[in-house]
């Protein structure tokens, strides 16, 4: 079962991307294969080589990036993907991510467990139950944050669809960070496995 990172990069992330893989190669010697959008060809090159990337130049104008990024998971090239959210910083990469990931078909990180009416992340959810009431449920019981740095989904996994038609409404609301709120309100509806804030903290700055 082919098995790899996923991540896309846009024109002003190329310092945040290096950083990433820097701290990526120190653990991971496996496929990652990158979306770019408006970064210079001869950049895409030296990275390429640098990092053992399969890099693909995509054209996203008149695309949101948040809905081009989740659209874009559709297209990964494996069967097990780690989505690799660029800036992510890695302190380690326990190799028995992908057995999880095998077994749940879909996995989550945290990095906090919270009860707080005033924490960020749940202030951003009421706008989106005061736009769409159908989430009401799922706000009312927010309690455990997902990390949006890395998603692990199985190729043939309907979640994507159901995130990326989430993103897509909120967009359309004009709600910020419409991609990993989305995430947040759509992950309970799918069974997963959320991996627990000690296990996060081992791995991600």
């Amino acid at each position: 079962m082919s098995k790899g990172i996923l991540m896309f990069v846009m024109a002003d992330e190329a310092s945040e991307f290096e950083d990433t893989l820097k701290s990526l190669r120190l653990f991971y010697d496996g496929p990652v294969k990158v979306y770019m959008d408006g970064i210079d060809l001869l950049v895409v090159a030296d990275l390429k080589k640098r990092f053992d990337l399969d890099c693909q130049v995509i054209k996203a104008a008149g695309i949101s990036p948040r809905i081009l990024l989740v659209r874009g998971l559709r297209y990964t090239p494996f069967e097990l993907t780690l989505f690799v959210r660029n800036g992510t910083i890695f302190k380690s990469f326990p190799s028995t991510i992908w057995k999880q990931l095998d077994d749940s078909g879909l996995l989550f990180m945290n990095t906090e467990h919270i009860l707080l009416t005033d924490h960020v992340k749940y202030k951003r959810l009421l706008k989106w139950a005061s736009i769409f009431p159908s989430v009401n449920s799922v706000v009312n019981n927010f309690k455990v944050p997902i990390d949006p740095r890395i998603i692990g989904f199985k190729k043939e996994s309907v979640f994507i669809q159901s995130w990326l038609d989430m993103t897509t409404n909120g967009e359309k609301g004009g709600l910020e960070k419409a991609d990993e709120d989305a995430m947040q309100l759509v992950a309970p509806f799918f069974p997963h496995l959320m991996l627990p804030k000690e296990h996060c903290a081992k791995v991600l700055k």
